[in-house]
């Protein structure tokens, strides 16, 4: 039962052009995108934040990341906003 709505919900993707996380662990085949809003970054390992680098070209001014670093709920995850300056704009 929980496989046929994973199938569904990956048909309802693609029929809406839609993607999510999963996707960028694959070799993403749709549209660039030139702005990119990536809210709980603090969840996210500095491996995920890589993948959207090869959704968008628009690098200089075209990602805008929402944090509350004191919200950290993933294990693993030492987020720092220094580290995230560093990966896309150095």
């Amino acid at each position: 039962m929980v496989y046929k709505i994973f199938v569904d919900y990956e048909k309802k993707k693609v029929v809406r052009g839609e993607y999510d996380l999963s996707d960028l662990y694959e070799k993403y085949e749709g549209e660039f995108m030139y702005f990119v809003y990536i809210d709980e970054v603090q969840d996210l390992t500095m491996k995920q934040l890589a993948l959207f680098k090869y959704i968008s070209n628009n690098l200089e001014e075209g990602f805008v990341f929402a944090s509350d670093t004191a919200q950290t709920i993933a294990k693993g995850v030492d987020f720092r906003f220094e580290d995230i300056r560093c990966l896309f704009y150095k």
